[in-house]
């Protein structure tokens, strides 16, 4: 049974895998119980409403959407 467990982590990739995944689920609680507190949860979720036209807009023209994306955030943010 525990021979089940352990052999995944022969392999660097799975490793990794869960050093990040501890670091995940350690860092994301502590920055949503702060996100909440301050009363910013609805700005995150507007940000991430508010990038889907450049997105879509750097789809049509042919770009990466991600790269598309990373102005229209900036320049959402900056009007907020």
């Amino acid at each position: 049974m525990i021979d089940f467990l352990i052999a995944p982590l022969e392999y660097g990739f799975m490793v990794r895998a869960l050093i990040g995944s501890i670091l995940v689920g350690v860092m994301c609680p502590l920055v949503g119980a702060y996100v909440v507190t301050r009363n910013l949860a609805f700005i995150g979720d507007a940000l991430a409403h508010a990038v889907l036209p450049g997105m879509v807009l750097g789809f049509m023209v042919g770009i990466n959407p991600a790269i598309a994306a990373i102005p229209t955030g900036v320049a959402v943010a900056v009007l907020v």
